[in-house]
Formats: structure tokens, C-alpha cells, sequence
């Protein structure tokens, strides 16, 4: 049984915003997970999973920020929405060590918008995570010629 009600919903969003203010990042995420469990996950929406992702990060609850993010992508309101949650998974999943996930995801954010260099970025970026190096340069070549400049940097690396 759980030991919230509706009548408990805004207090603890306060008391997350309250935790995060104060440093205490585990348990800003503990009172959003209380939230949506008195809310429930249909009135919730991908802002409201990407924020929680962002405090999960910070406070190096790793699994359920790749939940968060995997939640955030599947409540997206439009391909545009989609598109940039996916390439902040796909970031996350490089920062903490998960090229293959980051692969996957990228790929997923240039199928709905090919010219995304973001995405190409990452995707070279994963490629050169697991050593192999001519696939990193291919893809940060197709990134630079989408116009990031950071991509090039990021070639040298590579070269």
C-alpha cells in the first residue's frame, strides 16, 4: 500500500525542488518517483521524465536515468520532441559507457530526421568508444558536413 495521496501531489514536487536546492539529488529523485506513483505514468509526460533523468544523472543513479530517458523518448509529442530526447539518451548512454545503447539510439534520432548532426556526431563519437576508428572518422566526417563545428575537433582525435 502506498502511503501518499492526491492530496500529497504538489507538496512533493516542493519537497523534490526543495532536496535539489539543498544538494540532496537522491532524494529529488525519490520524491519524483513518489510523484508519479500518486500521479501515475499516463498524466505524466516526457519533461517531466527528462527532468528526473537529469537529477538521476547528477546524482549517479545511472539505471534509472536510462529508465527516465527510455520513458521520456516513449512519451514524445512529436518527431521533433523525440528526435532531441534521443540524441540526449544517446549522450547519456556515451557518458557512461554504453556505446552500443548510444549506437542504437542515435541511429533511431537520424531515422527520424537524416540531417541530424548531433546524432552523427555520436554515433562517431560511439564508434570511436569501441575502437573502430575508421567508422568514427566516416561518421564526424558526415557531421562536420552538417555543419558541427565540433565534429571537427573531434576528428583529430581520430586521425
Amino acid at each position: 500500500l502506498f502511503p501518499y495521496t492526491t492530496l500529497f501531489r504538489s507538496p512533493l514536487i516542493r519537497h523534490a525542488v526543495c532536496a535539489e536546492r539543498m544538494g540532496d539529488l537522491r532524494r529529488a529523485v525519490k520524491d519524483l518517483q513518489d510523484y508519479e506513483t500518486v500521479v501515475g505514468a499516463k498524466h505524466l509526460n516526457a519533461e517531466f521524465y527528462l527532468r528526473r533523468a537529469e537529477l538521476a544523472q547528477k546524482a549517479r543513479l545511472f539505471s534509472v536515468a536510462l529508465d527516465d530517458f527510455t520513458t521520456a523518448v516513449a512519451q514524445s509529442r512529436d518527431n521533433a520532441e523525440r528526435e532531441q530526447t534521443l540524441v540526449a539518451k544517446a549522450l547519456f548512454c556515451l557518458q557512461v559507457g554504453l556505446p552500443d545503447e548510444a549506437l542504437t539510439t542515435a541511429r533511431a534520432a537520424l531515422a527520424l530526421n537524416p540531417r541530424q548532426a548531433d546524432a552523427c556526431k555520436l554515433i562517431g563519437v560511439a564508434y570511436g568508444e569501441k575502437k573502430q576508428r575508421l567508422k568514427a572518422r566516416e561518421w564526424l566526417n558526415k557531421a562536420v558536413a552538417l555543419g558541427d563545428k565540433n565534429a571537427a575537433d573531434l576528428l583529430k582525435k581520430y586521425r
